[in-house]
Parts: structure tokens; sequence; C-alpha cells
């Protein structure tokens, strides 16, 4: 399993690397190789969500395209469409 979002979840829980490996017990680089595709088993992956108080779904590759966005930067008519 890729986990290609980790990067991004890490960073919104204000982690770097290094603070994610150390609570994991592995080496900053591993977190790297995983961040940039290294794949990993299912088991490491629902750690890894475990730690970032994120489901296994929220780190791994999409399947699909998605697009990330801040809901502060939307037009208001977007932000109406979303509440319905």
């Amino acid at each position: 399993m890729r986990i290609e979002r980790l990067a991004s979840v890490r960073r919104d829980r204000g982690l770097t690397q290094a603070q994610l490996a150390e609570r994991l017990g592995m080496q900053q680089p591993r977190i790297s190789n995983m961040e940039t595709g290294l794949s990993i088993s299912r088991t490491l992956a629902e750690r890894i969500a475990a730690e970032l108080l994120c489901s296994v779904e929220d780190i791994k590759t999409p399947t699909e395209p998605t697009v990330t966005f801040k809901v502060s930067e939307l037009p208001p008519q977007v932000l109406a469409l979303l509440k319905k």
C-alpha cells in the first residue's frame, strides 16, 4: 500500500518527519521514503494512521484525482452549495 498523502496529514498535525519517526520508533529517512512512494503493509499504515488520529484512507494514495482547498478561501456561492 502506498501512503502518499502522509506528508500532508503529518504537516496538518504540526509534525516533522523526525517527530513522527520518533513516535513510531523508526528512522526519519523511512518516513521520507513512505511519503515519496514506498509501499508498506496495511498493519504499518494502521499504526501511522492511529498516531496521526486519522484513518488509513486519509493517508493512502487516492485511487482517483483529488483536490485540496482551504474552506476559508472558498467563495460564498461554493460554501452555500457545500452546506446543502
